[in-house]
């Protein structure tokens, strides 16, 4: 097998960039009609480049009342197009989606007509108004149940936009499901614009926004088989709204690039173990996918958010490592793999950091699954879920060094001895399935409620440390022993925090979980 600068020389940089080119142009929401059409122009980019593949899309119907692995399928939601107008005296303001990713959040219902705008506190009438919104994101939730309590017919707000390096980037904002309202995302300085309007004038929206209850859920399978029994699997989310070229229009681009070079090196006499790469929906794709297998794979690498050029963002490429109770020898080769080429993605940088289980690696770690996944990701690239994610802000040498070393992974892991995974029984039992905080969250009394949800609004990590004991759940009885693992895991962690959650947590699942 060539060393890895070799492999780095056969990597289409060109392939990649325009895989991502391809993926930010297109609002790729969950359960919409634009994902399964970005999927099809994936798999037409596949198929031109690898005469020898194994490709197709696997179209799960939406039905609400089905779940897989404890997740309820998302709904059908297609935003087709969306023009807003203010005014006031005279024009102030016109927005499009076509112009303005992420103006309109995820499941905003459709509205054609014109309302008045109103100012959140200084009102309490909102029926059939748009409620301009100038709080903080922590209350949003609140402020969306009174708008629709109120019967208002939309909300406008900035606060989940921000100010990056200078400039102002568009926040991602995602409604309920089967929403009755619609919300638009405004920048600061136009937020501002209707600050002004309505200080001196009454302010008019002219609406027209087209949203359908019409979409499919699509996964792209990509399968290399050989005669190794063991089965490795790459992971990459394809959903999100555009551009979201980091999140995760590059991991994405990586796995389809991976599986080119796999094609390629195979055709010429390398081996690897059978190797089957997934893109999906983020959560939601994987469960439904996952319930219909009957072979586990030995390991499994996601790859999401991989491209942020460290100068641009000053993010770094993590490797995030399975749980601790998790043995994992595929895991500690490929970090050894990773330590011996590092030289080679200077002045880059890839750190190891332990499970968090923002992504779908995290439904590996459930005790009805059990197979050791780990991550490459970057936590902190302040463009994530903007609309300032864009190619311009990667680095094509990193995705390009994370291609090559992945492919030299697999084919090393070709030679190891490692027995295949038990046969595959994957239980869709509450207490067995993987963490989904919205099945969680209704099993808590209001107070309770609450407190978590008021933690997620102010530290990022609730969702990793209600996670992580709610695996430990699954393996432990003694409360006292999960207490102490999850503290010598996260020690930064509250405890205090950390004992209500552990015991809220014992109080809804049974004694013995498995």
């Amino acid at each position: 097998m060539q060393t890895l600068p070799s492999i780095t020389e056969l990597v289409d940089v060109e392939n990649i960039e325009s895989i991502i080119n391809v993926l930010q142009d297109i609002d790729r929401h969950q359960g919409s009609v634009t994902i399964g059409e970005a999927c099809h122009v994936l798999l037409a980019m596949v198929t031109q480049r690898n005469v020898r593949c194994s490709a197709r899309i696997i179209k799960f119907p939406l039905d609400r009342r089905t779940q897989c692995l404890g997740f309820d399928l998302p709904p059908m939601w297609t935003l087709s197009s969306a023009r807003v107008s203010l005014y006031g005296p005279e024009e102030l303001l016109t927005l499009t989606q076509q112009n303005n990713p992420m103006l309109i959040a995820t499941h905003s219902a459709a509205h054609h007509g014109r309302a008045n705008l109103v100012d959140f506190k200084s009102h309490q009438n909102f029926e059939g108004r748009v409620v301009l919104y100038a709080g903080t994101r922590t209350d949003f939730s609140k402020v969306i149940a009174k708008a629709v309590d109120s019967h208002a017919t939309g909300i406008a707000t900035s606060c989940f936009s921000k100010s990056v390096g200078g400039k102002q980037a568009r926040g991602r904002i995602e409604l309920p499901p089967d929403s009755k309202i619609f919300a638009l995302s405004l920048l600061p300085s136009e937020m501002r614009q209707l600050e002004l309007g309505l200080e001196n004038a009454k302010v008019v929206f002219n609406v027209d926004i087209d949203a359908r209850q019409t979409g499919w859920m699509p996964v792209v399978e990509l399968s290399l088989d050989s005669d190794d029994p063991r089965e490795y699997w790459l992971t990459a989310h394809v959903c999100h709204p555009r551009p979201s070229a980091n999140d995760n229009a590059s991991g994405v681009a990586v796995a389809i690039e991976i599986y080119r070079m796999l094609c390629l090196l195979q055709a010429d006499g390398f081996h690897f173990p059978s190797i089957r790469i997934l893109l999906s929906p983020e959560f939601v794709g994987m469960a439904a996918y996952l319930s219909t297998i009957s072979k586990k794979p030995c390991f499994v690498i996601n790859i999401d958010t991989v491209g942020g050029d460290i100068g641009a963002t000053g993010a770094k490429l993590e490797l995030e490592l399975a749980p601790n109770f998790m043995s994992a020898p595929q895991q500690v080769r490929l970090r050894q793999l990773i330590e011996a080429n590092a030289i080679a993605l200077s002045p880059q940088t890839c750190t190891t950091i332990p499970f968090v289980g923002y992504s779908d690696h995290a439904l590996f770690a459930s005790h009805g699954i059990n197979v050791p996944a780990v991550q490459f990701g970057q936590s902190s690239d302040p463009y994530n879920h903007t609309d300032l994610d864009r190619i311009d802000n990667l680095s094509l040498p990193q995705l390009r060094w994370l291609v090559a070393l992945i492919t030299q992974y697999l084919h090393e892991e070709a030679s190891s001895h490692d027995p295949p995974p038990a046969s595959c029984t994957l239980a869709n039992k509450t207490y067995q399935a993987p963490f989904n905080i919205r099945r969680l969250l209704p099993m808590l009394n209001e107070e309770d409620r609450q407190f978590v949800e008021n933690n997620f609004a102010s530290r990022k990590t609730t969702f990793r440390d209600l996670q992580y004991i709610w695996l430990l759940f699954q393996r432990e009885t003694s409360i006292k022993t999960i207490m102490e693992k999850i503290i010598d895991v996260f020690p930064d962690t509250d405890r205090t925090t950390m004992e209500r959650y552990v015991k809220k947590i014992a109080d809804v699942t049974p004694t013995r979980l498995i």
